[in-house]
């Protein structure tokens, strides 16, 4: 939702720092340490869905199998061959 300040990782919440939700920081606070704004925001409603997909199938889960990515992109993606 709120990016990672000083960094590249952007903020998908059209308000993320409208109001000091992010970090307990508005946008004047945070200044120069803002994060960028993705190209596309997301509603409250997206953004928990990630996190539940996150928390479902990635953290804590230990490194990606080939399995894994399967899941994900199917049995026939050529992005899982990485994967062991």
């Amino acid at each position: 939702m709120c990016g990672l300040p000083g960094s590249e990782m952007p903020y998908f919440s059209r308000n993320a720092y409208a109001t000091v939700a992010c970090f307990g920081m508005n946008g004047a606070q945070i200044g120069t340490q803002k994060p960028p704004n993705a190209e596309t925001f997301l509603s409250d409603a997206q953004i928990d869905a990630v996190v539940d997909y996150l928390f479902a199938k990635v953290v804590g889960k230990g490194p990606i199998t080939n399995a894994v990515c399967q899941d994900y992109y199917g049995p026939t993606s050529p992005v899982c061959a990485r994967y062991p």
